[in-house]
């Protein structure tokens, strides 16, 4: 699993690709399913495109809450998943 969190777009940068692209490599590179820690509402028509691009490369991603993830820190399984 790839966790991703707090990730930012310079707003001149915005709506010109970069996010999905990154996203893109990511589903490309690691071949794992990909993790968001707590989306925000102004990014969730990103995040819908970029769902769909990780379906289309058969991958997904999912979401979980910040104290979500400091559990699975906790427990240790943060870094268990395969």
């Amino acid at each position: 699993m790839v966790y991703i969190f707090d990730t930012r777009i310079d707003e001149a940068l915005r709506r010109q690709g970069y996010g999905l692209a990154v996203i893109g490599h990511l589903v490309l590179t690691y071949r794992l399913p990909l993790t968001t820690i707590k989306e925000v509402c102004a990014a969730h028509v990103f995040w819908a495109a970029a769902r769909e691009l990780a379906m289309l490369n058969g991958s997904s991603i999912s979401t979980i809450s910040l104290s979500e993830m400091h559990q699975e820190q906790a427990d240790g399984s943060i870094f268990d998943r395969r």
